[in-house]
This record gives C-alpha cells, structure tokens and sequence, in this order.
C-alpha cells in the first residue's frame, strides 16, 4: 500500500508537468530535432479511449471516458481513477525529453525490441491504436530511450515518466471498501466485531445520530463522524482472485462480524470480516458483490474499537456558540441582558470590559459542551419535583441562526443535597452535573455580571 501511494504522489506530480527544464550542455551525439517534443501530441478533439500497459509481470487494460476509468483486462472492475487517470495525464502532458539525432538500424541496442514497458493506446474517434516502447536507460543522466510504434525516432524519456508507465495491475486497483459519494448521505453505520458492537442510525427529521444497539440513547455526532472516518479510510491489504469466500479456510460461512453503511439513497455497502492470519496481521473478508474473498489489515479494524458508552451524548444542549447574539441571566427575580453588538459584548447597554468579554465566550463554550453525569429516573423526578425545589438561577440563550431547531435554549441550575442539577427547555430531563461544572459557571458569573 505503501508503494501505492508513492506511485500516487508521483502521477499527481508529473500531471502537472508540462514542460522539461534543460540540464547542463547536451551530449555530443544528441540534438533537439524541430519536431513537437511533446510524448503524445493529440489534435483537437482526439481523446485516449483505452489504455494497455505490458510488462515483464504482465499486462492489464483499462479505458475511460469523463475521468472516470475502468480496469477491462484481466479482470472488469473500477480501478483507482487517480493512478489511471494519472498515467492518462503523463501521455499527454509529459514530453520528450531529447531526440536521438542518429537511429541505430537495430532498435534492440537500445532495449526496444523487445520493450521492458509497451504502453498501447486507442484514440477516439477513430480508434485509432499506437504503441509506446521504453527501453533500457541511457548511460547518462536519469533518462531511458523510448520510442513509438508509428515512428522512427528513438528519444530521451526522464526516469520519473517511466516509473509512472512501470504499473502492474495491483498497483492501479482501487482498494477503498467503502467508497459513498459525496452528495450520498450516510444514514446507518453497524459494526459487529468479536470485542465491539454498536449499532448507529440518523434521525434526519432532527439531524442527530441515535445509538440502537447495544442500548439506546442519543449519540455524540462527532464521536460517530470519527467512527464513519476510521470505516471509510478501511483499504483491501491484498486480493485473492485465485480463491473463493466458501472456501471454510477463510472463515466467512456464516460469520456474525460484520461493518455495514447504509445511505440515504438506500446503497448499502457490507463488509463481513472472517479468520485471523497466522501471524495475526490480517483478517480474511468478503466485500459484498465479490467472489473472491479479500485480506484487510488487523490494526485498521481494531482502530475502530471503542467502548459503546463514549457514543452517548452527554452534553446537556450542545450548540454552535459563535451563534449566540444573546443572554438573559435571572436569579432571584432580577433579570439582566447581555447583548452582542457587532463584535462586542455589552450588559445592559454597556460594553463589557475584555476580561468581561473573554469571560462570556468561555462560559458559552462552557455551557455548549457541559456534560451530565447522570439522568434522573422517572422516579427521581417525581421526587424532586414534590420537594418543590427552585432553581438557584436561570440562563436564556438566544440565537442568530438557529440551534437544535430552536431559536433559544433555557437552562436552570438547581441544587439538592450535595447534588447539582440543570434543565433544558430542549427535553424534559433532569441532569446532574459535577460540582466542578457548576463552580465553573458560578465563578464566571461573578466575574460578567461584578
């Protein structure tokens, strides 16, 4: 994989390379001839239909139209749409580096006949066909002779341009497992592994992540965002065309582990995941919609390991604290208004000091992310709210672009025993906070409203 992606960073680099910078003086027996020097020079509206590379570890086939590439030869499947759309670029925009100003009579002095690489390709429309042959490199620099197979010239190809041409088939596959569009929502993520479970769907009406197994609860959406992340970035190890899923070796009859993503318009892609190698490297697997099974690497799916429990969203009323444009804090039948005026904060008409208005951005920041340790039962409620406890303060947070659907978010903050606890207009819930929570807030109040 590593190789892969070097092989990725170098195609990227030479598609953008249009021209060839002159190094040092050239060589006695060499000269630039009048004729284009670029390696493939297509008239207007000719465009390379199909692609086949040959070397000494084989040959593969693959064509495209609109940038989007598929492997044809040996096998039908899409292939790795930057490395072949990379190799695309480097014919058409890489050139010749210098033109042999004599053509030895028998081209195999210079490693051509036979060719180590024979790039083919067709033109449409037309279908017209041509072959490049690189050869052996040359005894200077970093260059190889090359030619083509519809003329007599032998020139200069640089050593990056071959390397980018010297493919085998594994190296151009695409080995994403979970490849969702952009615009395709993902709305259902199951991972069902030996030592993890957790079962996560989107409730789109209120764009929020709920957990289903192995409880149910609302989820922390960036706790499930990192899930999704470490799911997609899952590549295939190794492919094992040769071999078949029923074979019982690999495990996959039958096998209750699973990853699966579902979208929102009902794609759904399944990853079942079977014995363990030997050495405890790589997992046996099965992509839904393959025969042969596959190999993925033990240390990315044990990434994915979490305890369900940090899933659970504790955080009271989480919003976006960039957009609050208002606070009324009430306490004791006294209500006081801070206001955000343009960049500035002000309490009752009057702008706050920078102390002041640090201290409000850190108390929203604060209020945004504030966790619970604990939900009251039903019974809890009931007793707390028979022993008629007042709140000890009340916030009101308003909003220039709405929050969790709401324009504004009530919060109160009660005290029982030696217990904290806060409310929400956003649910009917009772949550205890930590009693470092409630100092934090009750310090910053003092320090806004002094």
């Amino acid at each position: 994989m590593r190789k892969t992606i070097l092989s990725l960073v170098l195609l990227i680099a030479l598609a953008c390379y249009f021209f060839i910078v002159e190094k040092g003086e050239e060589k006695a027996e060499l000269q630039v001839k009048a004729a284009s020097l670029m390696l493939l020079d297509l008239p207007d509206g000719i465009t390379i239909r199909r692609i086949r590379i040959t070397t000494p570890a084989g040959s593969f086939a693959f064509e495209g139209k609109d940038d989007v590439w598929r492997i044809i030869d040996p096998i039908l499947e899409m292939g790795n749409a930057l490395m072949l759309g990379g190799i695309e670029k480097v014919l058409t925009l890489q050139r010749k580096e210098r033109i042999l100003n004599k053509t030895a009579a028998d081209i195999s002095v210079y490693g051509l006949d036979p060719a180590e690489i024979m790039v083919n390709i067709m033109t449409d429309p037309g279908r017209q066909e041509r072959t490049l042959y690189i050869g052996k490199k040359a005894p200077f620099e970093e260059l190889y002779y090359a030619k083509w197979s519809n003329e007599k010239d032998v020139f200069l190809l640089i050593a990056n341009a071959r390397n980018a041409l010297f493919k085998e088939l594994s190296e151009v596959r695409n080995r994403n497992i979970f490849s969702v569009a952009q615009q395709d929502r993902i709305t259902r993520v199951e991972c069902v592994l030996p030592v993890f479970t957790v079962k996560l769907a989107l409730d789109m009406d209120n764009d929020r992540w709920l957990i289903k197994e192995p409880f149910e609860e609302l989820a922390k959406t960036e706790t499930v965002d990192e899930l999704i992340g470490k799911i997609k970035g899952l590549y295939i190890e190794k492919f094992l065309d040769d071999d078949n899923v029923t074979d019982p070796k690999f495990g996959l009859i039958d096998s209750p582990s699973y990853i699966t993503i579902g979208t929102a318009y009902d794609k759904e892609t399944t990853l079942r995941l079977g014995a363990m190698t030997e050495e405890g490297k790589l997992y046996y697997a099965h992509l839904e919609g393959r025969n042969a099974p596959i190999m993925v690497a033990a240390d990315m799916l044990d990434s994915l390991r979490k305890d369900p429990n940090e899933f659970i969203e504790r955080r009271i009323a989480h919003f976006n604290s960039m957009s609050v444009n208002k606070i009324v804090y009430q306490k004791g039948g006294n209500e006081r208004v801070i206001d955000q005026i343009g960049n500035e904060w002000h309490l009752n008409n009057t702008k706050l000091d920078e102390e002041k208005a640090t201290r409000v951005i850190d108390l929203l920041d604060h209020l945004s992310g504030l966790e619970y340790t604990i939900v009251l039962n039903d019974e809890g409620i009931k007793k707390f709210k028979l022993a008629q406890e007042k709140p000890l303060f009340s916030f009101q947070v308003s909003f220039a672009v709405p929050q969790r659907g709401a324009d504004l978010i009530g919060y109160q903050v009660y005290a029982k025993g030696d217990g904290f606890f806060v409310t929400s207009t956003l649910d009917e819930n009772f949550y205890e906070i930590t009693k470092e929570d409630y100092g934090h807030i009750v310090e910053h109040i003092d320090v806004i409203y002094d």
